[in-house]
């Protein structure tokens, strides 16, 4: 009976052959995968470069983040400061980096003096952006700004050097008696230096904040100078009155913050205030603001345009 249990009959030997055929198959195949897998792990396999690269640009990240960390915090390594003498309207890019200033510092200078600005005076340079008072402090005794806006500057060599012979050195200027009394907004840094204790330098200053402001109002505005020596406001009177030249219903906040008597947020308020409610009439529309005190607006009024871009050469609206 046990040969009937192993009878198959012609078909069925033919499909038993086959699946013996198939199984053969499948494990001469799967040997082979398993031989050359192992074949694989036993060789160097090279690094994955999609790997490499995505790690570099992590640690590229990483360096970015620490890098725009250390520029919002202020803590960006900058070269030491070199400052030698230099006028802030002249002066190109290179001569500004050459002196260790911040690459932001410089591009702001030169973004200034793009859009129509000008330096009227060392302090205004203090009002860039990214200019430390560390630094400005520093560059303060070499600041050089034209007189009259000509090419001329209080140069160096209106002081004598270490050690030069008397006789080479420039006489002395003619200063006027006591009792004699100049037009403060008319005088040239050739008539300031008449009077006892003003030389090139603060001569230079006078004129120079005088431009900027617009002109003296009183002859007390000359303590803003600074520096000044005290009871100087005796040789001067004021017959010409100060120009109105703060268009303060036309310039942009980076021009009104130029002048000595704005701030920028001064300055983004009455540019605000124009994109709100049109132009300015008085200067009572300021005390709104809690950025402007009474003072502040005293001190603006002898001073405000009132034009507007339709009405310039017009005079301006009184108050």
């Amino acid at each position: 009976m046990w040969k009937d249990f192993f009878y198959f009959s012609r078909t069925e030997r033919k499909g038993i052959v086959l699946l013996c055929a198939v199984l053969l198959l499948m494990g001469a195949l799967y040997g082979g995968y398993r031989y050359g897998r192992q074949q694989a792990e036993t060789e160097e396999t090279p690094p994955d470069s999609s790997l490499q690269a995505f790690m570099h640009r992590v640690e590229e990240g990483n360096a970015l983040r620490k890098r725009k960390e250390a520029y919002s915090s202020g803590r960006e390594e900058r070269p030491a400061l070199r400052p030698f003498p230099f006028d802030p309207n002249t002066a190109d890019s290179s001569m500004l980096a050459r002196m260790g200033l911040p690459v932001r510092v410089v591009r702001n200078i030169l973004k200034y003096r793009a859009a129509g600005g000008y330096f009227r005076n060392p302090e205004a340079l203090a009002k860039i952006y990214g200019l430390s008072g560390e630094t400005f402090a520093a560059l303060r005794p070499y600041i050089r700004i034209a007189d009259n806006g000509q090419s001329e500057t209080v140069r160096d060599r209106d002081v004598p050097a270490p050690g030069k012979p008397s006789e080479e050195r420039r006489p002395r200027a003619v200063k006027y008696p006591e009792g004699i009394v100049i037009e403060l907004n008319k005088a040239d840094t050739a008539e300031l230096k008449k009077i006892p204790g003003i030389g090139s330098v603060y001569a230079a200053r006078i004129v120079a904040y005088r431009r900027s402001i617009g002109g003296f109002c009183d002859v007390s505005q000359l303590k803003e100078v600074g520096g000044l020596p005290e009871g100087i406001e005796r040789w001067f009177r004021i017959s010409i009155p100060p120009q109105r030249n703060l268009k303060i219903n036309r310039w942009g906040v980076e021009r009104l913050r130029a002048h000595p008597y704005l701030n920028f947020y001064q300055a983004r308020a009455i540019v605000e205030h124009r994109h709100k409610y049109g132009p300015l009439k008085s200067l009572s529309q300021l005390e709104l603001y809690d950025v402007f005190a009474p003072s502040d607006i005293k001190k603006l009024e002898p001073y405000v345009d009132f034009s507007t871009f339709g009405s310039e050469g017009g005079q301006a609206q009184k108050k």
